[in-house]
């Protein structure tokens, strides 16, 4: 221990009060750091959980938004294919997407924690309104369809970006992670199969026949129904294995979403693919579908809620973390 002699004869010749501050130094200096070090991570995971709730935030607005558009776009299908009683519903229906648009647009740039992720979205959003318009100026149904396959491609891109870009599909807890999956990827693939039913679906109705292409699209369309739904319920059932303060909640959700699509795959089963009556009206249809759209949002409203309080949950545990290393700062 030689080596530590010339500093233990230097300690020896200062004052009570200089001992003290060179062990403040020496003890207190790396304790600091070592609480900067740490309070510089939790600041970086304050960050990232609140960018995380913000992208959850547009979650519902463009689910919505996609619905309408489905919605829309199939009424108006149906018009061109010559149903001209839907005239109305069909200005309802744009009157809808407009507002689910601005709702949206209002979401978005409330977002302060994602202004930076959102940027190129002004852009986006002037793209999508440009598409939309061109709804009301395709005469061509089969056009249409390929719109409607646009739209909601963009749409789902654009999501998938901010999701990833703000890592929520990349949350590290098991529970949120399995519910951010369902809001993110299994109810915006219902949503879709919904409008592509709708679209596909009325369109035979109104031509009061089924070519073997619609036929075959229909049919995976009836299946996909069944694998989605059956996926969701099975996370849904997981969380609330783990979680059984959510289980009033989700178990519900999963029952709604088990029966929200059965009068659709019925009247697809019944009504088009397995016999010829087509009995059905465009409109009845389009009444069918918008219930099944608005099940399914109603639904991830309150996956929503409970997969924010998860979150909202373990930023305030964060918070605290950090107030108490603050604290322990001034302290020293």
């Amino acid at each position: 221990m030689r080596i530590l002699e010339p500093a233990i004869k230097f300690i020896g010749t200062l004052s009570f009060r200089n001992k003290l501050r060179v062990t403040a130094i020496v003890f207190g200096l790396p304790l600091l750091i070592a609480l900067g070090l740490i309070l510089s991570g939790i600041n970086e995971r304050v960050t990232k959980l609140q960018e995380e709730r913000e992208a959850l935030a547009v979650q519902i607005p463009a689910l919505t938004l996609m619905s309408s558009l489905h919605q829309y776009l199939a009424a108006s299908r149906a018009f061109r294919d010559g149903d001209e009683s839907l005239a109305d519903l069909v200005k309802n229906y744009e009157t809808e997407t407009q507002k689910a648009l601005g709702k949206l647009q209002t979401e978005m740039a409330l977002q302060s924690q994602l202004a930076g992720k959102l940027t190129g979205n002004a852009v986006w959003l002037d793209n999508l309104k440009s598409d939309i318009k061109q709804v009301s100026e395709i005469a061509d149904g089969d056009q249409l369809s390929e719109l409607q396959l646009k739209i909601t491609s963009d749409i789902r891109n654009e999501l998938d970006r901010l999701n990833e870009d703000a890592g929520l599909l990349v949350d590290g807890d098991t529970a949120s992670s399995r519910l951010i999956d369902i809001l993110t990827a299994q109810v915006p693939e219902l949503i879709d199969t919904t409008g592509k039913t709708a679209s596909i679906g009325t369109s035979v109705l109104v031509m009061q026949r089924i070519k073997n292409k619609a036929r075959l699209y229909l049919t995976l369309l009836r299946g996909n129904f069944n694998v989605l739904v059956q996926w969701s319920m099975g996370v849904l059932d997981k969380v609330t294995r783990d979680n059984p303060r959510f289980k009033s909640t989700l178990d519900d959700s999963g029952s709604r979403l088990n029966t929200a699509f059965l009068k659709t795959q019925e009247m697809m089963t019944t009504k088009m693919l397995e016999t010829a009556d087509f009995s059905l009206t465009p409109v009845e249809f389009l009444q069918i579908t918008d219930t099944a759209f608005k099940e399914t949002l109603a639904v991830t409203v309150v996956i929503f809620s409970d997969t924010d309080t998860l979150l909202s949950e373990r930023l305030g545990a964060l918070q605290n973390q950090r107030n108490a290393i603050f604290a322990l700062i001034f302290g020293l």
